[in-house]
């Protein structure tokens, strides 16, 4: 299962990508709102984790194309974000497919919304008896 990582800071890219790789994930990643979109439309993530505030187009800027996307508009999304979390659900409309999360990141929570966001994993075949 892969996930988006859009993050301008390498630091966040790098932590991010080496704790989900880490659990099983694939992990893309891009450092503005323009190469994000190109990555998603590339890689065709299971979901997102993206930064709020970022150069060539917003957190808030990606987000809008995404839901604006006949191919996008479901896709779960993380924003993991410096900002003030009131300021940013201004701006993002709550929903069951969004959570917002405060930086620095929290694996408790990064992990939770993971786990409400991502469908479970399916459950290996049986092997038959062969006694």
């Amino acid at each position: 299962m892969t996930i988006l990582v859009v993050d301008d800071d390498p630091y966040i890219v790098r932590l991010l990508k080496d704790y989900l790789s880490g659990n099983g994930y694939w992990v893309e990643s891009a450092s503005d709102g323009y190469a994000a979109m190109v990555a998603y439309a590339k890689h065709k993530p299971a979901l997102v984790i993206l930064d709020y505030e970022m150069p060539a187009g917003s957190g808030g800027d990606v987000f809008d194309r995404l839901r604006g996307g006949t191919a996008s508009a479901d896709v779960p999304i993380i924003f993991l974000t410096g900002k003030s979390l009131l300021e940013v659900r201004v701006r993002v409309p709550p929903g069951p497919k969004v959570r917002l999360l405060s930086k620095p990141v929290d694996f408790a929570q990064l992990d939770k919304a993971l786990q409400e966001l991502l469908p479970m994993p399916a459950k290996p075949p049986v092997p038959p008896d062969t006694k």
